[in-house]
Parts: C-alpha cells; structure tokens; sequence
C-alpha cells in the first residue's frame, strides 16, 4: 500500500514503510483504548479522592480555599471523563471514498484535541488532589487544619 500527503487528509498513492501504514491504522484503536481506560480512571478517582480526604480528617479543615479545593478535584476529574466520553462518540456521516481519507483526518484531529484537553484537566485534578491532601494531612503548612 502507499500513501503521500498532496492536501491534508488526502492520500495518493506512492510506496510508504509498512511500519507507517500499520500506525495510521492503529492510531484510532489506540485513542479509544486509552480513553477507555481513562473514562473508569476519572470517575474511580472521585470516590477514592473523598475516601482520602475523610482518612485524612478532611472534616477538620477549616479554611475555605481547602473546602474548595476539595471540591474542585471531583468536578476536574468529572469533567475529564466527559471529555473522554466525547472522544468515543460515533460520528455519522455519509461519505464517498473520495471523501473518506479527509473526514478521518479531520475526526482523528478532533479525537486528538478532545483526550489532550481531557488529560490535561485529569492532571490538573490529581495535581490540586495531592495539594489537598498534603495540606489535609498536616505534611505541609496549616492552611488545611
């Protein structure tokens, strides 16, 4: 098979490395396994983030930027496994085989900017988690207590 990039998302044919062909097709699957992996991961966090917060004697804090904070992180990873699940949504769309290369191209650029923003708010969540639970904890300062 053979692939050269004349317009985005538009394929000719031309002699292309097979390792090359074999990413192009796998790099579908390989978003929606991760976002299948990380949809449960954000929402088993929530639980296990409130689990940690009363371990660590959360109902004792008295400052409202750590009541707030703890709140935060459940919507964060909330938010995170929404957009996850917008990465997996079908997408319907009648296309003929000339139209085809550029509609994947165009759906695998919004898969991509979906599981990027969805990480990036998951990470923010677990960072803000761990600020939390490290002031909660007495580790650092007395903003928590």
């Amino acid at each position: 098979m053979s692939a050269e990039a004349t317009e985005p998302g538009v394929i000719e044919n031309v002699a292309v490395n097979p390792e090359y062909e074999e990413w192009i097709k796998a790099s579908s699957g390989n978003v929606r396994d991760f976002c299948k992996v990380m949809i449960p991961t954000s929402i088993w966090a929530i639980p296990i983030h409130f689990v940690a917060l009363k371990y660590l004697g959360s109902d004792r804090a008295t400052s409202t930027l750590m009541q707030g904070l703890g709140i935060a992180v459940p919507l964060f990873f909330l938010v995170s496994a929404v957009y996850f699940i917008l990465t997996l949504r079908p997408q319907y769309a009648r296309l003929t085989s000339n139209e085809f290369d550029a509609f994947r191209a165009q759906r695998l650029q919004t898969m991509n900017r979906l599981i990027s923003v969805g990480t990036v708010i998951f990470f923010l969540g677990l960072a803000i988690a761990i600020v939390t639970l490290a002031y909660t904890s007495g580790l650092v300062g007395d903003l928590g207590r």
